[in-house]
């Protein structure tokens, strides 16, 4: 297809639409069956007010989940580019360019990791961080964040992320694999 912009390991894939408003807009397609939890969860992290209220994450529209038997659709703003291709296309590496991408991903990470319902990413990587129209750096892709229960600082679950891009307490886990065969994840495992 012509308007395939993304593709994701799990036969999601990414497609430029165009919304009810006539805006260009991001459609993520996901197979039903492999990605229901997943698209739920990316619209529950989504639909925190501190999310919704970023500056620094990327702006969700809807879910669709009935037009489709064999998909799902999430409706998102569409970006210009990710960091991952932004890294390999530049040649500058200037200094505040570099400090200025720096300060929006760690303050859209301050946004999930606000209380009261702070939000892990779990899969922090340049392909999902993606420069919208205005120049803002936004993260994305939420399919396996979790929230931390209140007054928890640790959340327990299988292994989770994109191998190469894991923080080092998850991707060691025989350092902090707890009796049950879980890791741990914390607020520090985004930041790395």
């Amino acid at each position: 297809m012509d308007f395939l912009i993304g593709k994701g390991g799990d036969g999601t894939r990414v497609y430029v639409g165009l919304g009810r408003d006539g805006c260009e807009r991001a459609v993520k397609r996901l197979p039903r069956d492999a990605c229901f939890p997943l698209a739920e969860q990316e619209k529950e992290v989504l639909d925190v007010p501190s999310v919704r209220g970023s500056n620094y994450v990327i702006k969700y529209w809807w879910l669709d989940f009935q037009s489709d038997k064999e998909y799902l659709f999430l409706i998102m703003d569409l970006c210009e580019e990710t960091l991952e291709n932004f890294v390999h296309r530049s040649t500058s590496d200037d200094p505040e360019t570099i400090a200025h991408i720096i300060r929006q991903i760690l303050k859209g990470l301050a946004d999930l990791h606000r209380d009261p319902m702070p939000i892990l990413h779990r899969d922090l990587k340049p392909s999902n961080i993606l420069r919208n129209v205005d120049g803002n750096w936004l993260l994305a892709d939420f399919g396996i964040s979790r929230f931390l229960k209140a007054g928890m600082s640790t959340h327990q679950s299988n292994q989770r992320g994109t191998e190469d891009w894991r923080a080092v307490e998850s991707s060691c886990p025989s350092d902090v694999i707890t009796d049950d065969g879980k890791v741990r994840y914390k607020k520090e495992s985004d930041i790395q």
